[in-house]
């Protein structure tokens, strides 16, 4: 079990600054005009991009290369985030090719489309899927008695149901990373990452 002083581990996102390219995916956008719900309807496809299933396929209706447009923000970074969720992001060749070189576990990319807000297209983007595993979290109190703002507090992760990726996912949503992986992208500054450590999100409780 990870403990306080255990900073193996680190939860990983992009930093989401406001001056960040920011893309989302034409099906996303699509659903929400039409109003469109369901595993199908591209209301879901971010998490569908980032994870994939179990053995990190995709849906069959999601055709490659995925098309992204710009929303908001100029600041080209080595991610681009979606600002649906922290986790979703693009990589650029630059972090591609660091991640490669280096060997580091647990991803693949997919093909993409970028386009700005006249209809330019942008290159040097692709998509971002952690094929890692970790297993899940599991909660010390039924959901309905920890306080909202406390829930990821009153967790607990059992190490040995991670695959030993670099880059892995514990369920139900946490993005985690390596420490190498970590220090990795802080060494050669690849641009907007953030991380902290896993164990900050565990109380005393979790980890004696």
């Amino acid at each position: 079990m990870i403990t306080k002083n255990d900073p193996s581990f680190y939860v990983f996102s992009s930093a989401g600054y406001l001056t960040t390219f920011y893309v989302r995916p034409d099906l996303f956008d699509y659903a929400l005009k039409n109003n469109l719900h369901g595993p199908e309807s591209g209301r879901d496809i971010h998490y569908q991009l980032l994870y994939g299933d179990d053995y990190g396929h995709y849906p069959d209706y999601i055709k490659f290369p995925v098309v992204y447009r710009q929303r908001e923000g100029k600041k080209m970074r080595d991610m681009l985030d979606m600002r649906f969720d922290g986790n979703c992001f693009l990589i650029s060749d630059r972090m591609k090719q660091l991640m490669e070189d280096n060997d580091i576990t647990g991803w693949k990319s997919y093909p993409v489309l970028v386009y700005d807000k006249k209809g330019n297209e942008i290159k040097g983007y692709h998509g971002f899927t952690v094929t890692g595993r970790g297993g899940e979290m599991k909660l010390l109190l039924p959901y309905n008695q920890i306080p909202y703002d406390e829930r990821s507090r009153y967790c607990q992760w059992e190490q040995k149901e991670w695959d030993g990726s670099d880059i892995f996912r514990i369920g139900p949503n946490f993005l985690i990373v390596t420490k190498r992986t970590m220090l990795l992208l802080k060494k050669n500054k690849i641009t907007s990452p953030e991380f902290y450590p896993l164990s900050e999100i565990m109380s005393p409780k979790v980890c004696p």
